[in-house]
Formats: C-alpha cells, structure tokens, sequence
C-alpha cells in the first residue's frame, strides 16, 4: 500500500513539473547565435553573452554557439563580452513567446578599451512570421496592438483569417464555438464545472504579445481542437510608464 500511494504522488509530482515547463514555454522565448572575430570570422569560445535585465545568459562553446532559454517575451538587449574585444550590445530585439530568434554577434578586436558597438535589432512592431514557424499562426505584438482603436485584446482574434464571430462566440475553421485553446502566461483558462473556456477580457496595454494558431497544432495543446490563442502579458522593466483613457455612455444630450 505504502509502494502504492509513493508511486502515485510520484506521478503527480512529475505531471506539476510538466504542467509548470509547459506554461513557461508559451510564455517564454529562446535566444541562440554565433560569437565570431568581426576580422577573421573565427569562432569565439568563452565569450559571455547575457540579456540585460535579467538573469539569463550563456557562454559561448568551442564552435562560438549559444542558446539562452526562457527569456521573457518582448523587447530584449543583448549583450557580449569578450577579453580584449569589443563590447558588443544589440538593442531593441524581440524575442517571441515560444519560438527561437537567432542573434549573431562579430566582434572586432580591441587592445585598448574602447566604447561599447552598438547595433540595432529587429524590433519587428506588427504582424510577425518567425523563420522557424511550422504552423498556421499570427502574432501580434503589443506594439501594434495599443495603437489599434479597440479596448479588448479579444478583438484582435476576429481580424485573423479563418475565424468569423457568431451568436455563441468566435468559430475557428468552421468548428465549434469554445473548442480552441485560450492560455494567458502559458496557463490555459477553463472553467473547472463545465470545461468551457473562461471569458476572460485582458486591456490592450497589459499586453506584449497574442499569438492565434489556426493549423498545425503541437502535441503539446491536448485541450485544442480547433485552434489555440495565447496571451502573453507584458513584464516589467528599468523604465516607469503607463496610459490612461475614458469612455462615455452618453446618458445625456451633447449641449
């Protein structure tokens, strides 16, 4: 009895860690590149190649590669450092939540200590399709998304082909309403009793990225059968901000 109920809390405890790494990855981005001399184009081994800000970083291998995972999606700065090179800092590059953006880095010597290189990277404000993008997705930066008139980040998902608004909800390629996916931060929204999907209403300035996939759904979105919209909302950062607006219901006349 007591091998029993070891071996069930050890299943449970290995389908929390699934469940956790999962809703990470949809949150979440990864970074790899190449660390080379600008001069001869030879490889950098030992090169530290860190996104500022946060605590992710790598070092580079014999062959000058690295990847950093788990690196919040947004806009992101990159920088390498290398003994008697160059600094070298990419800035303004977005990093996708659950795809893989590849940055290289070429490094000029340096005997003496000079100002860092700085190079601008691909901010990519709108509609974007990742290089290693297989399915049928839209993603929507934040970016676009607050200069659109709308309040909803909901709205967003009626633009995208392939789906059109009915009297029960939102259909994605014909199906059913409420047979997609819905997942905020990596974690899916449903209600407990029935299982329909919870309707949750996100601000658009709360947001840094809504991904629609309507095609090619991973193995890894069970609770998908039409298609999957992830939320991804935004972290903070070094810089203070914010936004205000008002609406009216426009109880009396005008004058």
């Amino acid at each position: 009895m007591l091998a029993r109920i070891l071996r069930g809390w050890g299943v449970a405890a290995l389908f929390t860690v699934f469940a956790a790494s999962s809703a990470l990855a949809q949150a979440t981005g990864k970074i790899q590149g190449r660390v080379v001399e600008a001069e001869t184009g030879a490889p950098i081994s030992g090169a530290f190649v860190q996104v500022l800000g946060t605590s992710r970083g790598a070092i580079t291998g014999e062959d000058g590669f690295y990847f950093i995972n788990e690196v919040p999606a947004g806009v992101q700065t990159i920088v390498t450092e290398f003994i008697g090179h160059r600094t070298v800092r990419v800035e303004n590059q977005r990093v996708l939540a659950g795809q893989t953006t590849t940055v290289n880095f070429d490094l000029p010597t340096a005997p003496i200590e000079l100002e860092e290189l700085v190079v601008e990277g691909e901010w990519n404000p709108f509609f974007v399709v990742p290089r290693d993008q297989v399915s049928s997705k839209a993603i929507v930066t934040g970016v676009y998304l607050r200069r659109l008139p709308i309040i909803r980040a909901s709205t967003i998902v009626f633009w995208q082909p392939g789906i059109i608004r009915t009297n029960q909800g939102r259909t994605i390629r014909g199906s059913r309403p409420a047979e997609e996916a819905v997942y905020i931060d990596g974690v899916i929204t449903r209600r407990y009793g029935t299982g329909e999907i919870e309707p949750i209403e996100l601000p658009t300035n709360a947001l840094e990225e809504v991904s629609i996939t309507t095609g090619g759904i991973g193995a890894q979105f069970g609770d998908a059968q039409s298609g999957v919209v992830n939320y991804v909302t935004r972290s903070g950062g070094s810089d203070l901000g914010g936004s205000f607006s008002y609406y009216s219901d426009q109880l009396g006349p005008k004058s």
